[in-house]
């Protein structure tokens, strides 16, 4: 798979699956953003090159929850001056970078800060909402569009049912007919000829 993909491998961490799920997650994500559709070029290099473009044009993206591009993030991280809260799944001030805004600009001025960047995540937060009531209304609407649909072929296929379940019950009705006929007949005819010899 390396060599087809061309990457190279990461083993999660013991005691972490949570990772799994994450790689998992990007690779859908990667497949599904820059390989659909089938991206066509003319060399594998002119490939890699889309590729690496479409990767940083995906920097700048703007992660669920965060008040920041996914380039700005990586590099305050690269720099230590953020850190990733595990519990609370979210970026943080590194400690000594809090008590330095702290000491540095006052209580009241990292606290509006920090109520500024809630206030943006709570807005992003409404704003996602508002998408996942959409994007539910029109999954909805398609599920009622293929429920109606299933429900005609089932209705259609049930009435096929009942018309060949009402042919092949009037075969049996005939053929169970004439077969009584024919043992009716012997059992009359057996009858008369005992009657004839007796008399």
């Amino acid at each position: 798979m390396q060599s087809h993909y061309l990457f190279d491998e990461h083993f999660c961490l013991v005691g972490r699956p949570n990772e799994k799920g994450q790689v998992e997650g990007l690779v859908g994500f990667t497949r599904r953003n820059f390989l659909v559709p089938v991206p066509r070029t003319s060399s594998l290099e002119a490939l890699n090159e889309e590729l690496q473009q479409r990767c940083r044009a995906d920097l700048e993206r703007r992660l669920r929850g965060q008040a920041a591009t996914k380039a700005a993030v990586r590099e305050l991280v690269t720099r230590g001056l953020l850190v990733f809260d595990a519990p609370h799944r979210r970026y943080d001030l590194h400690p000594i970078v809090r008590q330095y805004a702290y000491d540095r600009l006052g209580d009241k001025v990292v606290d509006e800060l920090v109520g500024l960047l809630n206030d943006m995540d709570a807005t992003f937060r409404a704003e996602l909402r508002e998408l996942n009531e959409r994007n539910f209304q029109r999954f909805e609407a398609k599920l009622e569009e293929r429920v109606g649909g299933l429900d005609a072929a089932l209705r259609t296929e049930m009435a096929n049912l009942r018309a060949e379940l009402r042919t092949e019950i009037a075969n049996v009705k005939a053929d169970l007919i004439k077969w009584m006929f024919l043992f009716w007949v012997g059992t009359l005819g057996t009858l008369i000829a005992l009657l004839k010899l007796w008399g």
